[in-house]
């Protein structure tokens, strides 16, 4: 489970940037953390389509991400990177809610 991390957004009900609710359920437990990136550009206000060749698509784009993580630490000092797929039927679920 090491690969597989929460993201939570938590935005006002004013406020207007990306449609969160219209992307997650297309994208739930599809996407990468290396889409937070390209995303917190694109809230700055750079364009998502300049945004994306460079650094990828944000978390609201469609998924196409293989879902997997680089295992490897320090793969940037030279070493291949390590990619594990995370496989959602071998993951503990949370306990359920009892409220």
């Amino acid at each position: 489970q090491e690969g597989l991390v929460p993201l939570v957004t938590i935005e006002g009900s004013a406020a207007r940037t990306l449609d969160w609710n219209g992307s997650l359920a297309a994208n739930h437990n599809r996407l990468s953390h290396y889409r937070i990136f390209p995303t917190l550009l694109t809230l700055m206000g750079y364009d998502a389509a300049q945004v994306a060749p460079v650094y990828g698509a944000t978390l609201t784009a469609p998924a196409s991400d293989p879902f997997t993580f680089n295992s490897r630490f320090n793969a940037r000092l030279g070493r291949a990177p390590v990619w594990r797929h995370i496989d959602l039927r071998t993951i503990q679920p949370p306990p359920p809610d009892t409220n």
